[in-house]
């Protein structure tokens, strides 16, 4: 039940959520007979117990497990037969779902995690308009606020796992990310490169708008190290206020590698601060503005 608790918070709570991950989410179907939902939840157990059975009788899993339960207090067994009305409660619950509802109003990115082999909520293919998985990415809406993440070989407890599933699946979440955050990084730097091309063509020079703040100090300490290497940092500001600025390549276009310089000057080795260092005004040429964004992120 944690992703409709977390999904009903978000939803409740915007401002105080960046992201939300759904890990086995239940509660996806509108309504569903009970007793169908209970046997699967309870089939699903008995499986993964028995899994885990004979994984820990042929390896060090079960030495492993003794020494980590030193540490964690002991708790009651979600099927004993004080805690029978709570698992029921939580079946009357789940046979309701609300979940989707609830995500539908979120705004923040979402990340859906489910084991491929879950029999509980089977997480289906995207192909599938029926599955969980296509029904969950319909109800966020937006396909660019969902990484989808079906893990193979887990069931419906996706923690209880053996290792080498567990850091096979983990090791193909990271190159995925990697992936994507080269991609990205690709994207920002072809968005640099036609930016700067687009200023380097105005004939003028662009007004100055300023040193952002937090920059300046970091320009001023530069002035100590780099004594006697490069312009300080005030003459700069001197000649960026009397003659204004141009946006320039360093040696290699295609490198992405962008310099501010007083009008005047063709030295990028002293004359120079990269775009991220200016400040933002809202009355400049909106490709600056844009060109200074990209540049910090």
């Amino acid at each position: 039940m944690g992703s409709e608790i977390m999904a009903t918070f978000a939803q409740r709570y915007p401002d105080k959520v960046s992201s939300l991950v759904l890990l086995n989410p239940a509660g996806v179907n509108e309504k569903e007979e009970r007793f169908s939902l209970g046997g699967r939840f309870v089939g699903s157990g008995i499986k993964t117990s028995a899994e885990y059975s004979i994984r820990s009788a042929f390896s060090g899993e079960k030495d492993y497990e003794k020494e980590i339960w030193k540490h964690i207090p002991k708790t009651e067994s979600p099927f004993a037969r004080g805690r029978g009305s709570q698992r029921l409660s939580e079946v009357n619950r789940l046979s309701e779902g609300h979940l989707l509802e609830k995500i539908k109003d979120t705004k923040c990115p979402i990340t859906y995690i489910s084991g491929q082999l879950d029999t509980v909520y089977p997480p289906g293919g995207e192909s599938d308009e029926n599955s969980q998985l296509t029904r969950v990415i319909k109800s966020v809406g937006d396909e660019s606020r969902i990484e989808k993440s079906v893990m193979a070989g887990l069931r419906h407890n996706t923690t209880i796992a053996p290792d080498e599933i567990t850091a096979a699946n983990i090791e193909h979440y990271l190159e995925k990310a990697e992936i994507e955050i080269k991609n990205e990084k690709e994207q920002r730097k072809k968005k640099i490169i036609a930016l700067t091309k687009e200023l380097g063509e105005i004939q003028e020079s662009i007004p100055f708008s300023g040193i952002d703040p937090e920059s300046y100090q970091k320009l001023k300490a530069n002035d100590v190290e780099l004594e006697g290497l490069c312009t300080p940092i005030d003459d700069l500001i001197q000649r960026f206020e009397k003659e204004g600025i141009k946006v320039v390549f360093g040696n290699d276009p295609e490198s992405g590698n962008v310099f501010i310089l007083p009008l005047g000057s063709d030295d990028v080795e002293s004359d120079s601060v990269f775009p991220k260092h200016l400040q933002i005004d809202e009355s400049m040429d909106s490709r600056l503005k844009e060109l200074i964004l990209a540049s910090r992120s």
